[in-house]
């Protein structure tokens, strides 16, 4: 089964996997894993599922998403010899074993070849010529906007890719990240930042360290202010409650606001009734 382009009817769909030394080779199959799934540009994100024949018809075989979903192409930067390059489209592929960079890129950018103890043999999902590599590069990946950069990973150099860099598997452990497809997020456990986003920028200070500390000053007697401000304040509400409840009784007991009862002297008490004398 293969994927097929609603638009120009064509197969789009390509892999990489790595072909086993001790699995059983025949004319037609090798039994091997997975390593990297390559998509090819599709103009509509929506396709079907055909059998390759061309009498093909799209009007009972049409799937809805979410059977398929774009790829996430991260526009990441290498860190080279000759310095930071531009940015690249590197393929976001979470089911790669392997991370996986196109020789040609390789070349350009003057990466340092290391050979492989062992050659790195793969072939096409859906073909049966394998290949393989003998060499491999490190690789450190910085963010667009060069706030964030990777620990160092291995990337195995294969002459022919969709992308110029496939991260797989081992970027993400190494560097102790997260994809999250639903939102085409890269995040970045330590922090929860999102690694595919760039910072906000920050507006320049061209203020001296002068003027700095002389609006500093500035500010804090402003918050000096308010605090005190903030103490008059609740002793006058203070002062407005005390008169109230004070109001309030003298209306209860039936006192006229700024009147008292004069006194009333008792007299004719036997000792008996008398408790206290002040």
């Amino acid at each position: 089964m293969t994927y097929r382009n609603l638009v120009t009817g064509s197969n789009s769909v390509a892999a990489i996997v790595e072909a086993s030394t001790t699995a059983a080779i025949d004319d037609d199959f090798v039994d091997v894993p997975r390593v990297a799934a390559i998509h090819g540009v599709c103009a509509m994100s929506s396709c079907v599922l055909s059998s390759g024949d061309k009498s093909w018809s799209s009007d009972n075989e049409y799937v809805t998403p979410p059977l398929s979903l774009p790829h996430i192409i991260w526009n990441a930067r290498l860190h080279a010899p000759s310095g930071i390059s531009d940015p690249l489209p590197m393929l976001i592929d979470t089911g790669a074993t392997t991370v996986l960079i196109r020789d040609d890129f390789v070349m350009q950018l003057k990466l340092r070849r290391r050979p492989l103890h062992t050659p790195f043999r793969y072939k096409a999902a859906f073909g049966s010529d394998i290949r393989s590599s003998s060499e491999y590069v490190k690789l450190r990946v910085f963010n667009s906007d060069l706030s964030w950069l990777s620990i160092s990973v291995l990337a195995v150099v294969v002459p022919d890719l969709c992308s110029p860099v496939i991260l797989g598997l081992p970027f993400y452990n190494r560097n102790k990240l997260f994809v999250d497809p639903e939102f085409s997020t890269m995040i970045e456990k330590v922090t929860g930042r999102d690694i595919m986003s760039p910072l906000p920028v920050k507006p320049h200070d061209s203020r001296t360290a002068r003027e700095r500390r002389q609006d500093e000053r500035a500010v804090q007697l402003h918050h000096d202010e308010l605090a005190q401000e903030n103490i008059i304040l609740e002793d006058m509400r203070f002062q407005t409650i005390r008169m109230d409840v004070i109001r309030e009784l003298r209306l209860k007991f039936g006192e006229a606001a700024g009147q008292r009862a004069p006194p009333k002297l008792v007299s004719n008490l036997s000792s008996e009734q008398i408790v206290a004398a002040i």
